[in-house]
């Protein structure tokens, strides 16, 4: 009798483990895993796994399920009903058994829908943090694949302060970027009848010249500098062949898409609201804003194809515009330094045609870095592939070679640095000096000796209040405007010296120079830091020129190359030599 009802109370007890031995080995893990998390996490944990276009609060439901993720295990378990608790507590041993499949089951169950794409998200939204509020930027180059977020609902950063590799630009952009990713050298050959304009070059490397600089002409006529030769041809199809073999020198073309092809660029426009059609999304901010861009060869529309023969390349130069350069067709690779190396390559003066550009190769420095002679400077590199884009933030050098004929486009928007400054030197220029202004807002006029007196206090003081060295900028002004550079430019030699002299400012100067050193001081705190030692240095030109200018008994009329003389004499004399302040770091 005692057998029989032990049985029976066996019977009953172990009924709860029988019955999930039963079910389906998928449905034990769903039930394992469904007993582990509340039914608002289950909600956000299946929202976040579908796609954005079914679900357009997506990032919303992220950061829920973060806040989930967040709290501790144990606190988010279902309460155990009564028939759990009875399964556990009847007998001993069926409540042991039970116990073990809830336990392997939840080890063991299959990773929730979804679970894998939302890690890869946080990865790739942490890497975007990253790069946006990098200081300084990372030795090596931040690769991205926006794949990876493509079903967070996000989207790039305002802007960006470091270089990036984006990848999946097309799965990115969407389904109308598809056939602008596609374009070939065969796309373009049939691009239309339009004739266009291209560079041609007895070397591979090429560099810019600005025919709108100041001394452009100085320079070509004294014939030390070689300008590259423009050509024509009747249109896409003749220059492609060129590009691919049939031509004698080195070609390329980079300018405005639309100046290549009304067709091309309307096919691209048709894509999107803006120039840059679908491709507008992995553009530089301006563009994703529902703006434009601007600069970078683009008829001011911010879109510039680049077309070059297999083995040209750029030489170091830095862009005063965010450029996202998207490859189409062939292979680069590209070098990149942050802002800082401008003073490494050698840079040309800013009146100098070849402006923005350096004497040395990155490529150079980035072997001098290999062999251990040259510290402090890391070159990054990128090999960019069809369907890649690489983002190069305003004031990086860069240099870049066509490892095979390549097709790609450029989409930029001008830095909101190069903005506030255009604007500054150009239609504010009484606020450059603001203690030579008068009551009025104007500009007064000081004879040069005041004048000089006055900057020989005020540059040392606005440097020192920004926290750079007070002798560093000068100094690289002078090594910009180099004998060399000079030497092509017509200006004068080094060592001349400043005929007025370094005195003191006048007492009645003191406290103006006093209060436009804070003033200037705080419109330079808007810029950003990597980016504000080559606006400082165009500072000091515009603000030292007016020396040349300045009322001084001189009869003669003022010659770019006597402002820039006398600019130069004076930086030697009062701000780098002997006369110059004593540094009170």
């Amino acid at each position: 009798m005692h057998a029989v009802y032990l049985s029976l109370l066996l019977h009953h007890a172990t009924a709860p483990l029988r019955t999930v031995r039963c079910l389906p080995p998928r449905h034990l893990a769903w039930r394992a895993a469904r007993a582990m998390v509340s039914k608002k996490e289950r909600k956000y944990k299946q929202q976040a796994a579908v796609g954005t276009e079914t679900k357009p609060n997506t990032a919303t439901t992220l950061r829920r399920l973060n806040a989930f993720e967040a709290q501790p295990r144990v606190a988010r378990r279902r309460k155990p009903s009564a028939f759990s608790a009875g399964a556990f507590g009847v007998v001993i041993g069926g409540g042991a058994a039970v116990a073990i499949s809830y336990v392997v089951m939840h080890f063991f169950a299959p990773e929730p829908p979804g679970a894998r794409s939302h890690r890869n998200a946080e990865v790739a939204l942490a890497t975007l943090a990253a790069l946006v509020e990098a200081r300084p930027c990372g030795a090596t180059l931040a690769v991205l694949d926006l794949r990876e977020i493509a079903n967070a609902n996000a989207s790039l950063p305002a802007r960006l302060r470091c270089p990036v590799l984006f990848r999946g630009v097309a799965e990115w952009c969407g389904a109308a970027a598809t056939p602008i990713m596609r374009w070939d050298w065969e796309r373009l050959a049939s691009s239309g009848p339009q004739a266009l304009e291209y560079d041609e070059s007895h070397e591979a490397n090429f560099t810019y010249w600005d025919n709108s600089s100041l001394f452009a002409a100085a320079v070509r006529e004294r014939g030390v500098r070689a300008q590259r030769h423009t050509r024509q041809v009747a249109n896409g199809s003749a220059f492609a062949a060129l590009a691919l073999g049939a031509g004698a020198g080195w070609v390329r073309y980079g300018g405005s898409l639309r100046a290549f092809s009304q067709n091309l660029a309307d096919e691209l426009q048709a894509g999107g609201k803006t120039a840059a059609g679908a491709l507008a999304r992995v553009a530089p901010a301006a563009w994703r804003s529902g703006g434009g861009g601007g600069g970078g060869g683009g008829d001011g529309d911010g879109v510039a194809l680049w077309a070059a023969a297999e083995g040209v390349s750029s030489a170091a130069h830095w862009d005063s515009f965010d450029n996202t350069h998207v490859l189409l067709a062939g292979q680069k690779r590209v070098l990149l330094a942050p802002p800082a190396a401008a003073a490494r390559v050698g840079a040309w003066p800013s009146t100098h045609p070849h402006a923005r550009q350096g004497r040395l190769s990155l490529a150079a420095l980035q072997a001098a870095r290999e062999a251990g002679s040259l510290r402090g400077l890391a070159v990054r590199e990128a090999v960019l592939s069809p369907g890649e884009a690489l983002f190069v933030p305003a004031g990086w050098l860069h240099e870049v070679r066509a490892s095979a004929p390549s097709l790609a486009l450029s989409l930029t928007a001008l830095s909101p640095e190069f903005g506030d400054f255009t604007r500054w030197s150009s239609t504010q220029r009484a606020e450059l000096l603001p203690f030579q202004r008068d009551r009025w807002g104007r500009q007064e006029k000081w004879d040069a000796a005041r004048l000089a007196a006055a900057l020989g206090s005020f540059v040392p003081a606005l440097l020192g209040e920004l926290g750079v060295a007070h002798l560093a900028l000068p100094s690289q002004l002078l090594a910009v405007y180099s004998a060399e550079a000079r030497h092509e430019m017509g200006l004068p030699p080094h060592g001349e010296a400043w005929p007025p002299g370094c005195a003191a400012p006048r007492a009645q100067d003191a406290a103006p120079i006093a209060a436009a050193v804070v003033e200037v001081a705080t419109r330079f705190g808007l810029y950003d830091a990597p980016l504000l030692p080559s606006y400082l240095l165009i500072y000091l030109e515009n603000v030292l020129a007016r020396l040349g200018t300045a009322s001084g008994g001189r009869r003669e009329k003022p010659t770019p190359a006597s402002v820039l003389g006398a600019m130069l004499a004076f930086v030697e004399t009062c701000l780098v030599g002997d006369s110059a302040p004593a540094s009170s770091e």
